[in-house]
């Protein structure tokens, strides 16, 4: 990734998630959907060998409703399968239904509900097997 593509991760990390770019993670990816030379999206993600957590999905309001985080979540599932991942996990605000449309829709179940952990509201762990 350029400079100037980490410099807007990080500046939407640390605004949108209130969360800066991991330094020194060797397992922690980006990958970027790009409009000719416009970023419109991006999904962050740990692989850890056959494992791999989707940590932020992030989409351009004015990209939004337009297929770019599932176009995000196909190309991350294909490097996924190239690098033998065969689970991927995720956790989801129990209110944020377009969000958990759009992973029911890409394949993931649910697979756990974690008390509190956004808060007061419940996190929805959703899970998709590869294998």
């Amino acid at each position: 990734m350029c400079e100037i593509d980490r410099i807007y991760v990080e500046k939407v990390l640390h605004e949108e998630f209130n969360t800066s770019f991991p330094q020194e993670n060797p397992f922690f990816n980006v990958l970027l959907y790009k409009n000719d030379s416009e970023i419109c999206g991006f999904v962050c993600y740990d692989m850890i060998y056959e494992k791999l957590e989707i940590e932020y999905i992030y989409v351009e309001p004015k990209y939004r409703r337009q297929q770019v985080a599932t176009k995000l979540i196909q190309k991350m599932i294909a490097e996924a399968k190239i690098h033998g991942v065969n689970s991927i996990s995720l956790e989801v605000n129990e209110h944020n239904h377009s969000a958990q449309c759009l992973y029911k829709k890409m394949g993931f179940k649910i697979g756990a509900i974690r008390k509190k952990y956004y808060g007061n509201d419940d996190g929805i762990l959703m899970v998709r097997k590869l294998i």
